[in-house]
């Protein structure tokens, strides 16, 4: 247990409302306050009744009492004015600098909130066996807003794109979509091969397609991986002229064959992203005709485009477009993996990509690290209780 479960408690009002202190002072809380993700005290502004007497000020959190000591908070100032210390082991009566004591409690809540949640990380789905107590209406709203969070925290490699190709989202398009044909294997290596070869420069062959997979495929180092189908010698030679002719340097990528089919392997990647090349659209010609979006897959769709024009109408103020992004997420078929597979056998089937994008997204950031404090899922069972007398 840790102050995460005792915040998550206190700000969620899921205590009894009414706390002795260790000194025996009754302590009726009015309002939690509001978290503090900074330095200082855990709650700001909380108001409580402490034997009648109204208080407002700074509330602090500790598993035990006595980690006020190992905090070092006693020669603290800005812990010298809290009004409430809040604890779940009680192990010490704790005092102000000037001799003063703090009043403390061991937070009381009801034991059922305990329970419920030793028995939600037992595992990264310990919550499986009751997902069906939740309410398809509550399990659409959390995956939406799972969703817009997947979108935003993609938004921050978009956001890293740009910087390194000078804020030209034309440039970031093309890397992203090069991301996208990597998959999760070779994904990092493809993005790292398309900053080292801009779009800008690869449009001067958009007519020679041979120049367009020596130079790709030539930066890889990956030609002699090529089946002996391809002219090898050829384009060692034409990637060769180019490396000096641009003064390219190759980018310290690795790339991955092991366990996987050779429509996968990287180097039928990359030569896939060197066709694209010609056809590849410009970003402002996608917000202004979104239609274009159908010549795609519906995995280019959900890592490549959909993401980056999401954060491009984010970025340029555009709400409609954010809303079209979001509806053709829902348009989509849902993706058919491990993690959309155990939900679906949980009783949480994605209908869409939208849904198994959430999906994805609890698994990540939520489930494997058992945070259920941080999941929606969990607060409605958590706040449940499964015996009432």
């Amino acid at each position: 247990m840790n102050e995460s479960f005792i915040s998550y408690i206190w700000f969620n009002r899921l205590y009894i409302p009414v706390q002795r202190t260790l000194l025996g002072e009754i302590v009726e809380i009015v309002s939690p306050g509001i978290p503090n993700h900074d330095s200082g005290p855990d709650a700001f502004n909380a108001k409580l009744r402490i034997d009648g007497h109204f208080w407002a000020g700074n509330v602090e959190f500790h598993v035990r009492a006595s980690d006020w000591h190992r905090h070092h908070h006693d020669s603290d100032p800005a812990y010298q004015n809290v009004i409430l210390h809040v604890v779940l082991e009680a192990d010490e009566q704790i005092f102000t600098e000037s001799g003063s004591p703090i009043p403390t409690v061991a937070l009381d809540y009801p034991s059922f909130i305990r329970s419920n949640y030793d028995n939600l990380i037992t595992s990264p789905f310990g919550c499986c066996s009751r997902l069906s107590e939740i309410s398809r209406i509550n399990v659409t709203s959390w995956l939406e807003h799972l969703l817009v969070e997947r979108l935003e925290l993609r938004a921050e490699n978009i956001d890293y794109i740009l910087n390194e190709t000078t804020n030209d989202w034309d440039e970031a398009l093309y890397v992203l979509y090069a991301r996208s044909l990597g998959s999760s294997v070779n994904s990092d290596a493809m993005q790292q091969l398309a900053l080292s070869m801009p779009l800008r420069l690869l449009r001067h062959y958009s007519d020679r397609p041979a120049d367009l997979r020596a130079m790709l495929l030539g930066q890889a180092g990956l030609i002699q991986r090529l089946p002996d189908s391809f002219d090898k010698p050829l384009l060692e030679r034409e990637y060769a002229f180019l490396r000096n002719k641009y003064s390219l340097t190759a980018p310290a990528a690795d790339f991955k064959f092991c366990r996987m089919r050779p429509a996968a392997f990287p180097t039928a990647r990359i030569v896939a992203l060197a066709d694209s090349i010609p056809d590849l659209p410009s970003v402002p010609d996608l917000v202004g005709n979104p239609e274009r979006l159908s010549a795609y897959s519906p995995l280019s769709l959900i890592n490549c485009f959909l993401p980056l024009l999401f954060h491009y109408a984010t970025t340029h103020n555009l709400p409609a477009l954010q809303d079209h992004i979001i509806d053709m997420f829902h348009t989509l078929p849902a993706e058919r993996n491990r993690i959309t597979r155990n939900f679906s056998e949980y009783g949480i089937k994605a209908s869409s990509a939208a849904e198994s994008q959430a999906l994805i997204h609890l698994q990540k950031t939520r489930c494997l690290s058992h945070d259920c404090l941080r999941c929606r899922f969990a607060h409605m069972l958590l706040s449940k209780d499964r015996n009432p007398r």
